[in-house]
């Protein structure tokens, strides 16, 4: 049962699970994470901006407020948080926590440019579809988008008041009326070009201030720009070893991609070079999503089932060796 699990845990783990923060401020300064430390790049040097915090998301509000947590694994399932606050000032406060995270819904670094915050109701423990909530700044709450949002790794609210968010080999967007509307898909090359990507595989998705779709493919090895009108094109591609997780533009207009190497490594490059054509996605009509969760599940049963033989297996010849 171990090694089964060990084999199908291997992809994630070799790349444990790289974050999505990186933000530009109005004077444009680059923060970001390496799970580590956040970390600041401001006239061509890289300094620690927050020591000692393992965040994978950050925040950065319209007065220059830069938002992150701590978040410590505890053993089991069990895992604490707390939010923070990084003040323009300097001054680094909590405002929430430390609290055990995933069974409380505390908060959220899912936020748009108003404030609101985006979640999945108690979805670590939660059976059953898991739909997106929004809280807003006053604290009330109401129901964002139906559907079963448990396997989207990131929610992603941009400055309009939508959410983007990927699945599988496409990205998506949910209006601010809460209707799902598929963007692109097949986004990913079959063959993974960076060594540790299971299959196709996509990270982050954000826009630019035209309302262009912009794609980390984590397993290309690329960031990819889909257009209102369906033009998909390369704007970024990784070195060797590299791969991109998420972006941030600058108030120049200068993307700036946030990358993991495939020792775990961190590091921020600005893109760079003519964007490469590679095709066209047309958009698509309106979606539901609900239809990737029940097949990521009934891909799963087999490999359970399978897992859960072997170690029948093992006990049998245990007891009977014993007897």
């Amino acid at each position: 049962m171990r090694l089964l699990l060990l084999m199908l845990l291997l992809p994630f783990a070799a790349n444990a699970h790289p974050g999505v923060g990186i933000v530009s401020d109005r004077r444009g300064i680059i923060y970001y994470t390496d799970l580590q430390h956040v970390w600041k790049i401001e006239g061509g040097k890289r300094s620690i901006a927050v020591r000692d915090v393992h965040t994978h998301e950050l925040y950065l509000d319209t007065a220059g407020n830069l938002y992150g947590e701590n978040e410590r694994y505890q053993g089991g399932d069990r895992f604490t948080h707390y939010l923070w606050v990084l003040r323009p000032s300097g001054r680094l406060d909590t405002l929430k926590g430390p609290d055990v995270a995933f069974v409380n819904d505390d908060y959220s670094l899912a936020r748009d440019a108003a404030g609101n915050e985006y979640f999945r109701r108690h979805h670590f423990r939660k059976t059953g579809p898991v739909p997106l909530y929004r809280r807003r700044p006053d604290g009330s709450e109401a129901l964002f988008a139906e559907g079963d949002y448990r396997d989207v790794k990131w929610l992603h609210p941009q400055p309009d008041g939508s959410l983007l968010f990927v699945r599988a080999n496409a990205v998506y967007r949910i209006s601010t009326e809460g209707r799902v509307l598929l963007l692109a898909d097949s986004l990913a090359g079959a063959k993974p070009d960076f060594p540790f990507a299971s299959g196709p595989q996509l990270w982050g998705a954000w826009q630019d201030a035209g309302g262009q779709v912009y794609v980390a493919v984590f397993s290309d090895g690329a960031v990819k720009r889909v257009a209102p009108g369906g033009g998909l094109a390369v704007v970024h591609r990784s070195a060797p070893r590299w791969t991109p997780t998420y972006g941030a533009f600058d108030p120049e207009g200068r993307l700036w991609v946030l990358e993991t190497s495939d020792k775990n490594e961190i590091r921020v490059v600005p893109a760079g070079g003519e964007p490469e054509a590679t095709g066209t996605a047309a958009a698509v009509s309106e979606q539901r999503f609900a239809r990737g969760a029940l097949m990521a599940g009934l891909l799963l049963v087999p490999a359970l089932l399978v897992g859960y033989w072997l170690w029948r297996r093992g006990k049998d010849r245990e007891h009977r060796s014993n007897g």
